[in-house]
This record gives C-alpha cells, structure tokens and sequence, in this order.
C-alpha cells in the first residue's frame, strides 16, 4: 500500500471486523481517519484507540450512513477535523 500521509480516509462501519481493520490499515499508512460506527460506540473509541496508541490519527465519528443527513455531517465533521485534499 503506498504511503497515505496527507489523506483523510473516511471509513464506514470501523467499529469492528473489516471495518476496524481497514482503518487500522491506513492508518498504518499514514492517513488520517474517521472511524465511523452506527450502533457501537465502544468499538469505535478502541478502534481510534488502537490507532492513536501506535502513532496514527483517527477520530469517532458517528452516523447511518443509510440518512443522508447523517452522511452530510460524517463529511462535514471530518473536514472540520482536517483540511481534505
């Protein structure tokens, strides 16, 4: 995977499984990330722990992706975090 530094990666449903391990990835990769979750909070905050604790950035983000208002603040709230290019 080539090296993500500079890029903001917003990752839906990041509070367990694939989700959580996508993100883990690229924020090994050196991209920040939003950890999105719907219903579990707690695996969210362990998720953005586990990349916080190994150098990365990464914030909680929560959402139903299948709301579009929701989706707008996903957005809204992870550009107001950092600047995405």
């Amino acid at each position: 995977m080539p090296r993500l530094e500079g890029k903001v990666a917003l990752v839906t449903g990041a509070s367990k499984g694939i989700g959580a391990g996508i993100a883990k990835g690229l924020a090994a990769a050196g991209a920040s990330v939003a950890v999105n979750y719907t219903s579990d909070r707690g695996g969210a905050k362990a998720v953005v722990a586990a990349i916080t604790a190994a150098g990365g950035r990464a914030i909680v983000v929560p959402g139903d992706v299948s709301r579009s208002a929701d989706v707008a603040r996903l957005f809204a709230e992870t550009t107001a975090r950092w600047t995405c290019s």
